[in-house]
């Protein structure tokens, strides 16, 4: 009986002893880890300057700039997931396309490829600095608008109009003949309250009349505009050798 005893309290003894380092585990959830770090994601929207220069991409996919001495670009861009963007020139029927070397909060770097007017490839970098203007604001301020100067009727082609279509083209009239049978397609961008633009024939042979088809036509010219009371355009001034 003794050794039955003796057998049965060394059973409890081991059960107990398993009970109590069993209490000492700890069954609490593990704490979670804290999620990887994600790198912060700059947005390409905005006006970007170097010196002259400057890109301007709207939220809306709008792209305005001046990139090069007598080269600016204006259209509708997308951007791919590597940060290539490219923009669509309705006008010329062509794409130029912007890679985005690096971007932060304040600096872009990047790469343009386009076609310049002498038809041949082009390829420049711009280290650009962010501004503080707001890139929606500088598309259409000049769309559904003209400006015909009264003050100052030319001998040759009496009064001159611009007219602006979209927010990228235009026309420049006259009134007087036979000039005013040739209008010129106006290619524009525009930033703060300037025009960057240039004068185009049809595809017609413009007749050198009085000098209607005289340098402005495929040179780069700026002018500021500025708005009347009821938001009509009342000034167009030439600023090309400030601005160029």
């Amino acid at each position: 009986m003794k050794k039955y005893f003796c057998l049965f309290m060394a059973l409890i003894l081991s059960f107990c002893a398993c009970d109590k380092d069993d209490s000492n585990i700890n069954h609490s959830e593990p704490e979670p880890q804290p999620e990887p770090e994600q790198p912060t994601v700059y947005s390409e929207v905005g006006v970007w300057k170097s010196g002259k220069y400057f890109v301007a991409l709207s939220e809306d996919h709008k792209l305005s700039a001046y990139v090069a001495s007598n080269s600016i670009d204006g259209g509708t861009y997308s951007i791919s997931d590597d940060k290539v963007i490219t923009c669509n020139n309705t006008y010329f029927k062509r794409t130029s396309t912007y890679t985005i070397e690096s971007i932060n909060e304040k600096n872009m770097r990047v790469r343009i490829k386009y076609m310049g007017y002498d038809k041949t490839e082009k390829d420049t970098t711009l280290n650009l600095t962010k501004s503080d203007k707001d890139a929606p604001r500088m598309f259409g301020p000049l769309v559904g608008k003209e400006y015909s100067n009264q003050r100052e009727v030319s001998v040759a082609f009496g009064t001159i109009t611009y007219s602006f279509n979209d927010d990228f083209v235009g026309l420049k009239m006259c009134t007087k003949s036979p000039a005013c049978n040739y209008p010129l397609d106006v290619f524009y961008v525009t930033l703060e309250d300037r025009c960057y633009y240039f004068c185009f024939n049809q595809g017609e042979r413009v007749p050198s009349v009085g000098g209607w088809n005289d340098s402005s036509i495929e040179k780069l010219r700026v002018f500021t505009f500025i708005f009347g009371d009821n938001g009509e355009i009342v000034e167009l001034k030439d600023v090309s050798d400030k601005y160029l």
